[in-house]
């Protein structure tokens, strides 16, 4: 029992992670994060467009006058 519990942790220690590997995912992941942005953002400035006048979200300016 205790043997293959040593055996396990030595294959996990074995296990380092690849830097390659670890810079490609992270690129990946901050891609889609930017993708994401961009595609709530649109989102975002057509639904203000197609908004009726009467309920636009007002701008500072208007919100100073």
């Amino acid at each position: 029992m205790f043997s293959h519990l040593s055996r396990l942790r030595d294959a996990f220690r074995q296990k380092l992670p690849d830097p390659d590997r670890s810079d490609r995912l992270l690129g990946a992941v901050l891609i889609f994060l930017m993708c994401l942005m961009l595609v709530l953002f649109a989102r975002h400035a057509i639904a203000e467009e197609a908004a009726p006048p009467e309920i636009r979200i007002p701008d500072r300016t208007d919100i100073l006058a």
